[in-house]
């Protein structure tokens, strides 16, 4: 009775790490490599690589004044501007502010991306990295999925009668191998920081109520 007892609290505890785990894996790695893939099918619609975007006049102001109010930090405008610059490079803070400012996306593809920074914050909160429930998990799930049902749209549009994978089945695919893993390394210290980071550079901006261009 007694090893019950202290075991126990010991398995609930590992749920919640757990929990708290997936759900930063869900909307960082997998989150993130669908936000690329969304950056990527904006470039291909406007027909210009990620360099000539970023260098657009109206770009370039905005990056100066976010600067100029600490929204955006110096590391990351060397990075905008970088003769060398990459998806790859960029944290999904940053994928984030550029799909909400740079590019044109639907009503919906915005009310996603808030809802997938909103997740954030709130992995942002618990000090002892865990989760008590599925909520947060479970709308980053859904924001994904939407996600990919938009860019399914444009799939099966361009490859009308092609059997193609959709972004759906594959998220589908990674979620379910994801929910079975038992993660044994616990979220990096440079994660929480991140997650910190991107909390602070969310209310820096909300604060300031002068912008009238930028979403972030």
């Amino acid at each position: 009775m007694t090893t019950m007892l202290t075991e126990a609290p010991n398995m609930e505890e590992f749920q919640n790490s757990q929990r708290f785990e997936k759900a930063c894996k869900l909307n960082f790695d997998i989150g993130g490599e669908l936000l690329r893939q969304l950056v990527n099918h904006k470039l291909s619609v406007m027909s210009q690589p990620l360099d000539k975007v970023l260098q657009m006049p109206h770009n370039q102001m905005m990056f100066q004044k976010h600067l100029q109010k600490k929204i955006l930090h110096k590391d990351q405008v060397s990075l905008l501007n970088s003769n060398t610059v990459s998806l790859d490079k960029m944290d999904l803070s940053l994928l984030t502010y550029l799909l909400l400012n740079s590019f044109q996306i639907s009503l919906q593809n915005q009310k996603d991306i808030y809802q997938l920074r909103k997740c954030r914050n709130d992995l942002a909160h618990p000090t002892g990295a865990h989760l008590k429930t599925d909520d947060v998990f479970n709308r980053t799930f859904d924001s994904l999925k939407s996600i990919c049902c938009d860019l399914d749209r444009t799939l099966t549009t361009t490859n009308p009668g092609v059997n193609v994978a959709t972004y759906t089945d594959q998220l589908f695919c990674v979620v379910q191998e994801l929910k079975k893993q038992n993660l044994v390394t616990r979220v990096s210290h440079r994660c929480r920081i991140q997650l910190c980071q991107e909390k602070l550079m969310t209310e820096l901006f909300e604060k300031n109520d002068s912008l009238t261009e930028g979403k972030f």
